[in-house]
Parts: structure tokens; sequence; C-alpha cells
């Protein structure tokens, strides 16, 4: 499914695919992406309104996978 996040320590939205509690950006129509995350760090994010936090898993070659936590 796609969505929209928002990443409000970065000022910066995104275009994703969310399924169940696994997120994963794209690098293409994503380019301002931040570079710089760090695997197992928590990062805040709002999707459709609710703020949420998202551990990132892997920087796999042309996208970021995360895990939403509860």
């Amino acid at each position: 499914m796609k969505n929209k996040i928002y990443l409000p320590q970065f000022d910066v939205s995104a275009d994703v695919e969310i399924f169940g509690n696994k997120v994963t950006v794209r690098y293409d129509g994503n380019e301002h992406f931040p570079k710089r995350l760090k695997v197992k760090e928590q990062y805040f994010v709002v999707i459709d309104g609710k703020e949420k936090i998202m551990v990132l898993e892997r920087k796999a070659i042309g996208s970021w996978q995360f895990t939403l936590q509860s």
C-alpha cells in the first residue's frame, strides 16, 4: 500500500510502501530522503496524522527498510 510519511526531525516527506509493520522507502522519487540514517536507530514519523516510531532495519541498494514500533 502506498502512503506518504513525514519525518519531523529532518523536515522531509517521502512516498513509501507499507505492508503490516514494514515500511519501505525507495530511492527513486525520494532523492531528498536523509542518507545518513543509522541501522537500528529509532526515528519519529507521522503517518496519516499519527506519530509513530520506526527503526531502520537495513539500507538495501535503492531503498531503506524500516519496522514500525507499537
